[in-house]
């Protein structure tokens, strides 16, 4: 999910095009449809992939199951890691529709307008900033319909720092494919994202696990424990980064939602980060 609080692309006309070049290269996998990989110059194919991750020979250095009655806000806050309740949708990020409730984190997106933009809605970011490790939740998204973007990403804690990015996952409106990103800037300050997609249409109706484990020399990504994508790229960056989940809702490149689709959630059960 770039950002347009700071200077990013943003979901653009390029950026839409781009996205259509990758579902068109989508390669199928059983039920499952993971997209083809934009081609790097000086990446090396892996021979095989890897198995899930045993984080039984890591260091769980944050964990949040959420069993407390409300928000631990020693652990996250309900804006954006840059201090901004807005982004590149049509939605107002308000502190109430980031909530626990029966142990689990909701972010709540709502018919609601407020501070000049069309609807309300929920993020948590965390207060704590990473450095490479096995970033896991296990998340139920919201109903893949139109006007919808719910997203789980690694975001640079440095306000002026926008690169690198990576997305666990993006959902686009009524596309029902978890899109994976690296968004990154080569050696010559030039914007390269390299993507990914995994499509089931039942993404929505439970929770499932998404991950990515990132190293100095690579960024694997899992879905329920199996690899989807990686970048072993000459870009793997070890920058500080902070951990969003948010329900963004109305971009020009997925619709508007239909009134009869509110209130809607994105729910979460459980983040970790292992080193």
């Amino acid at each position: 999910m770039v950002m347009n609080e700071r200077p990013a692309s943003g979901p653009d006309e390029s950026r839409v095009d781009r996205r259509d070049l990758l579902r068109l290269g989508a390669c199928c996998l059983g039920s499952v449809v993971a997209g083809c990989l934009t081609p790097e110059p000086d990446r090396d194919d892996p021979a095989e992939t890897d198995g899930p991750v045993d984080t039984s020979e890591l260091n769980r250095i944050f964990s949040d199951d959420f069993e407390s009655d409300r928000l631990d806000h020693d652990r996250w806050q309900t804006k954006f890691p840059w201090d901004a309740r807005t982004h590149n949708f049509d939605a107002y990020v308000s502190a109430e529709n980031a909530y626990v409730n029966d142990e689990t984190l909701v972010l709540e997106g709502e018919d609601r307008p407020q501070n000049g933009l069309s609807y309300t809605t929920g993020v948590a970011s965390s207060q704590e900033s990473f450095e490479t490790g096995y970033f896991e939740a296990s998340i139920q998204i919201p109903p893949t319909e139109p006007g919808f973007w719910p997203a789980f990403w690694l975001t640079p804690t440095e306000p002026e720092r926008i690169f690198p990015e990576i997305d666990i996952f993006e959902f686009f409106g009524s596309d029902p494919c978890a899109v994976l990103t690296y968004h990154y800037e080569d050696s010559d300050g030039e914007e390269q994202e390299r993507n990914a997609e995994v499509c089931d249409e039942r993404f929505s109706d439970d929770y499932h696990e998404y991950a990515v484990d990132w190293s100095t020399d690579r960024i694997v990504w899992f879905i329920d424990g199996e690899e989807q994508f990686r970048y072993d790229g000459s870009y793997v960056s070890d920058v500080e980064i902070s951990i969003v989940l948010n329900f963004g809702i109305g971009a020009d490149f997925i619709d508007e939602p239909n009134a009869d689709s509110f209130p809607a959630e994105m729910r979460i059960d459980r983040v970790n980060v292992w080193q």
